[in-house]
C-alpha cells in the first residue's frame, strides 16, 4: 500500500500426506492477497502453459522461462542486475561466485534447456561497467519448434501427462485398475497388503499409474479399460 518492496517467502507450510500420496502446502499471506487478485488481464501476472515447463530438469530453467515469457510480446528484456538477478533465479549468495561458473551451470544450462524444450528461443548478452560485468539481457523469441517432438521431448500418444493422465480424473482411474483384465495384466505389481486388500489395491495402483503412465499402456491404451460392462468390474 506503501509502495514500498516487500520480500515475501512463497510457502508457510508443507505438510505431507503419505496415505494420500500427496502435499499440502499453505501459501503466505503476502502471496495469498496477490493471488486472489489476479484475473488474467489487468494485473501483472504472466500466463504461460504448464506443459512449456514440466519437463525441465534445472529449477533455474524453469525460473528463467517465468521471468522470460513476460518479455515475449516485448522480444527483449532491460538489463537484469546480475545481483536481482542471481535471487530472482533462486540462486544462494554462496554459490556460482566466479561470473564463469554461474554462466556455465546457471545461465548458460538454462537457455539451453529452453530453447530445447519451450516454445521461447532466447540468447542473452552481457553488460559491463568497465571491465565488470553488471547483468544480463535477453533477447526473446518464438520458438518455432513448437512441436513436442521437434523440441526433444517425445511422447506416446497412450501416454498421460504427469498432471493429467491422459485426461482421465482419480475416479476414473480407480475404476480402470478394477476392470478385471487390468488386474489380470498388471495386478502382480501390487505386492503385501496392497495385493489383498481391494482398497488398498486400488490406491496403489492408480499411484503407480500416475509416477510411471507410460507402464501401463504398452497392451492398449488405458482409457480403453473403461468400456467395460459393470460385470468387466471387480469391486471390493
Amino acid at each position: 500500500d506503501d509502495d514500498k518492496m516487500v520480500k515475501s517467502r512463497w510457502v508457510q507450510r508443507v505438510k505431507y500426506l503419505d496415505d494420500e500420496a500427496s502435499i499440502e502446502v499453505i501459501l503466505t499471506y503476502d502471496v495469498v492477497k496477490e493471488v486472489t487478485r489476479i484475473d488474467g488481464y489487468e494485473q501483472f501476472f504472466t500466463q504461460y502453459l504448464l506443459e512449456q515447463t514440466a519437463h525441465m530438469n534445472s529449477a533455474y530453467s524453469v525460473r528463467l522461462y517465468e521471468l522470460l515469457v513476460q518479455w515475449k510480446t516485448a522480444k527483449k528484456t532491460p538489463v537484469f542486475n546480475i545481483e536481482v538477478f542471481r535471487e530472482q533465479l533462486g540462486v544462494e549468495p554462496t554459490e556460482y561466485n566466479r561470473i564463469y561458473d554461474f554462466k556455465k551451470n546457471v545461465v548458460d544450462l538454462a537457455v539451453n534447456e529452453i530453447n530445447q524444450k519451450t516454445d521461447l528461443k532466447v540468447s542473452y548478452e552481457q553488460k559491463k561497467k568497465g571491465r565488470k560485468i553488471v547483468g544480463f539481457e535477453f533477447a526473446v523469441l518464438t520458438n518455432k519448434k513448437t512441436n513436442k517432438k521437434e523440441v526433444g521431448i517425445e511422447r506416446d500418444a497412450n501416454t498421460a501427462d504427469m498432471f493429467t493422465i491422459d485426461g482421465l480424473t482419480d475416479k476414473q482411474l480407480k475404476r480402470i485398475v478394477l476392470h478385471k483384465e487390468f488386474i489380470s495384466t498388471y495386478g502382480g505389481l501390487a505386492t503385501g497388503d496392497n495385493g489383498r486388500d481391494w482398497k488398498l489395491f486400488t490406491e496403489f495402483m492408480v499411484n503407480e499409474i500416475k509416477k510411471n503412465p507410460s507402464n501401463f499402456s504398452k497392451k492398449k491404451p488405458i482409457r480403453e479399460y473403461l468400456n467395460g460392462k459393470d460385470d468387466d468390474y471387480q469391486y471390493a
